[in-house]
């Protein structure tokens, strides 16, 4: 079609815009905006949902529009709806602290900074243990193949000739995890309570497959560190 002017082209533009607009055409409007709506989000969620508005649309413009349904282009975006439903769910399972157990709510409050996924991932790479007798945790100057998190009650240090205690939802050996160092106190575990062991090994492996885990672990041991420093003794 050749147009004589601008003003002519402008005509016909918006009468087959309209006529879009007022029939099945306008789930082809509605797709794009949900798709340049969702792309400018910051919110994963809302992304997610508006991306679901948007191929749904599509489904029903390839259903609805032509005289015959394009049966590939049903395929295709029901395919990316339920690769996003898929992502979704993983989203929220990683956002929400619904199904934490409720033995560990505590633990994961304590934590402040782990989002609910972050912290289960964590808590799997360990193994949580109840002192059947006094334990040590580490000694003074030798290397610990551990890290630790008191959880009950508390734990007793020593250091060169001072004794004290270390309160319930602390790390123990975090300064040798984080240096490579040997431990700089020694520090037992009381019969009866409990901590949450990880074999250093085995969790920086997993920090280092998970990079937002690993940022937001050693900024929980920076807090943890920080804290003994401003409660230590002057």
């Amino acid at each position: 079609m050749e147009f004589t002017n601008i003003s002519e082209m402008t005509t016909v533009l918006m009468d087959a815009l309209w006529a879009d607009l007022n029939g099945y055409g306008i789930l082809v409007y509605l797709a794009m905006f949900s798709y340049m709506a969702g792309l400018l989000m910051k919110n994963q969620i809302c992304l997610r949902i508006l991306l679901l508005i948007g191929s749904s649309s599509y489904i029903g413009y390839y259903y609805l529009y032509p005289a015959e349904p394009l049966w590939g282009g049903v395929f295709s975006s029901s395919m990316i709806i339920l690769a996003n439903i898929i992502g979704f769910f993983r989203l929220i399972h990683s956002r929400f602290s619904f199904n934490i157990p409720a033995t560990q709510l505590a633990i994961y409050s304590a934590m402040k900074g782990l989002e609910p996924g972050e912290f289960r991932r964590l808590i799997r790479s360990g193994t949580a243990i109840t002192a059947s007798a006094d334990m040590i945790l580490t000694q003074r100057g030798e290397t610990t193949e551990h890290l630790y998190f008191v959880v009950s009650g508390g734990a007793y240090g020593q250091k060169k000739n001072e004794y004290f205690r270390v309160p319930a939802n602390t790390f123990i050996g975090e300064v040798s995890f984080l240096l490579g160092c040997t431990a700089t106190a020694s520090v037992f575990l009381p019969k009866g309570e409990t901590c949450i062991r990880w074999l250093k090994v085995d969790l920086k492996n997993a920090l280092n497959r998970h990079a937002s885990l690993e940022r937001s672990f050693e900024a929980l041991l920076g807090r943890d560190m920080a804290l003994k420093v401003a409660n230590s003794p002057p």
